[in-house]
């Protein structure tokens, strides 16, 4: 198999979905295009193994994905595709919020930060999981098939997210509560002011909530503060950042808000264990 990156368009007439099967072909009706470049994933992409399997490299850690397994990457993070490996039977999928936003229901798994890239399915839910990414490219394939904004596709991914809901609850153990909408807002907060060095003061107050309870929920569910998750997510966005462009540690350390390079580079060594110069001669 010849795997291929996925990329979303900006602007689609339906929903920007890519999905392509074991013919290795992106759907022509879905209006992706094929790049076999490392690059971001800029939506959710789901890979599902039924026999075989594929190895990628997911914000630079190898991960290999077998008979009866999935792999799931969230917006943002570094995906590169194998350029071949010997899964037979596959399914991909890849939409974004735009999609989820149509949905019945939210999903909190993926929300989670610290989630598992790779999740197993038993027997019986392996059958259903390829049902359902077979009603899905029969939907998209066929020549007047439902557009991706319709009733019949959304219920059909909804189906196929809960199962993977479900699986991840058990891998996680960590079932989905009501404080996940407010972490929710806190992620997406850090996102909007990531390269800003915002105060966690401040973000509680965006939020209308305390210091404190925002520090609870951030603790509950990602399992560090919120200064620690902010700086973490620096951290990884340097990393993504010195793999795609390769700028000076200066340019790096301003572009990411910080005014004192040798901070920064501080900072980078703590969270990675390596120096920048070090990181990029790993990864070169």
């Amino acid at each position: 198999m010849n795997d291929q990156a996925m990329n979303i368009p900006a602007q689609r007439s339906s929903l920007p979905v890519c999905m392509a099967s074991r013919q290795g072909v992106v759907l022509p009706n879905t209006g992706c295009t094929a790049d076999e470049q490392a690059e971001r994933s800029v939506g959710y992409y789901l890979s599902f193994v039924s026999k075989g399997t594929s190895s990628y490299e997911v914000d630079l850690e190898k991960v290999s994905v077998t008979d009866g397994q999935l792999l799931f990457v969230r917006p943002n993070q570094l995906l590169t595709h194998p350029t071949s490996d010997t899964a037979e039977e596959y399914y991909q999928i890849a939409f974004d919020d735009r999609t989820l936003a149509l949905l019945p229901r939210q999903f909190g798994f993926l929300l989670h930060p610290n989630h598992t890239a790779v999740v197993d399915f038993d027997e019986a839910t392996a059958a259903r999981v390829t049902a359902a990414f077979a009603i899905i490219e029969n939907l998209l394939r066929h020549p007047k098939g439902a557009r991706t904004d319709s009733p019949i596709f959304l219920s059909y991914l909804t189906s196929l997210l809960t199962e993977l809901e479900h699986a991840y609850s058990l891998v996680e153990k960590r079932p989905v509560n009501a404080r996940m909408a407010k972490f929710a807002e806190f992620k997406d907060a850090v996102e909007r002011h990531l390269t800003e060095q915002v105060s966690v003061s401040h973000i509680a107050e965006e939020l209308a909530t305390s210091p404190s309870t925002l520090y609870g929920i951030v603790k509950e569910v990602a399992g560090t503060s919120p200064k620690e998750y902010i700086t973490n997510r620096l951290m990884l966005e340097a990393q993504r950042r010195l793999y795609l462009e390769q700028p000076s540690i200066k340019e790096l350390a301003y572009d990411l808000g910080y005014s004192d390079p040798d901070y920064f580079s501080r900072q980078f060594k703590k969270f990675t264990g390596k120096s920048v110069g070090q990181f990029m001669e790993s990864v070169n």
